[in-house]
């Protein structure tokens, strides 16, 4: 009997073993968090936590906590090795950029605005190599241009940019580095850290998270793997269909364009692809 018991102990032991090793795999990896679970706000929540190494930290240096848009690119920035050869400088509000930035715009110069993710914060170069600095370079004497744009940022935090921040430089254009993979970004309450969400009801778009809590509100140390995805399945939210996803990215879009031509701002939507996409067969949807 003893021997039966020490059997089946060490079966259900190696077992658990397994899992966990399973599970420590799986939990580190995006592709079959994404593959099992789906593209969910507790999903990212649980890759977030249970990062190699993590010390509850926003996923780069050169941002900071915001209340309202879950992080911001760090003003005052004086060349700041952000990697090997790449330095982040920037003014007030998060404002990439080589120069000082005054809130009165000249009136001599076509001031734009530009939003949107990492591409066009230009999160793997410097200020000069940023598509928003070479845009200003094609007319410097007239043309002056100001990047608000934040790496990991959806179109709910790009609509927040505008109203708090952007609006307030009085650009005569608005442009959004809109990328198709902010269209997923759109639907979760946290990503790369928490975010600002917003949801469409009767055509309308409602933002319902509205306050970002502080880092350490969101840190849980999972020590057993296996029960961080055992919560997660337990706890998982629904996802938000393709359908869905598009029609609020649609919404976000249409809001951003009444915001600014209620400000007198010509609003510029431009798609910038992704490596994948430059190729010749790649589907567009109309």
């Amino acid at each position: 009997m003893k021997q039966k018991i020490k059997f089946i102990s060490f079966i259900v032991a190696f077992c658990f073993v397994i899992i966990e090793i399973s599970s420590r795999y799986v939990v580190r990896s995006e592709n079959l968090m994404y593959a099992i679970f789906n593209n969910t706000t507790d999903m990212w929540l649980t890759i977030w936590q249970n990062k190699p190494n993590n010390r509850g930290e926003l996923y780069s240096p050169v941002y900071e906590w915001h209340e309202k848009l879950g992080w911001v690119l760090k003003s005052n920035l004086d060349r700041f090795e952000f990697s090997d050869g790449v330095y982040y400088s920037s003014a007030n509000d998060g404002i990439r950029t080589n120069k000082n930035i005054k809130l009165e715009k000249d009136t001599s110069k076509y001031r734009i605005a530009v939003i949107g993710d990492s591409y066009t914060e230009g999160s793997e170069v410097s200020n000069d190599f940023t598509w928003a600095n070479f845009l200003e370079l094609n007319d410097p004497d007239r043309l002056e241009v100001l990047n608000f744009g934040v790496g990991g940022y959806g179109h709910g935090q790009c609509l927040i940019r505008l109203q708090n921040d952007v609006l307030k430089y009085k650009p005569d254009m608005v442009i959004l580095g809109f990328v198709n993979c902010d269209v997923e970004r759109n639907t979760v309450a946290f990503r790369d850290f928490a975010q600002p969400r917003f949801e469409f009801r009767n055509d309308q778009i409602l933002l319902t998270d509205s306050i970002i809590q502080p880092v350490d509100f969101y840190k849980k140390n999972w020590p057993l793997k296996s029960m961080a995805l055992m919560n997660l399945a337990v706890h998982n939210e629904e996802w938000k269909n393709w359908e869905y996803q598009y029609y609020l990215t649609e919404l976000l879009a249409v809001e951003m364009n009444k915001v600014s031509k209620e400000n007198g701002i010509k609003f510029v939507l431009a798609f910038l692809p992704t490596p994948n996409e430059l190729v010749d067969d790649y589907p567009v949807k109309n």
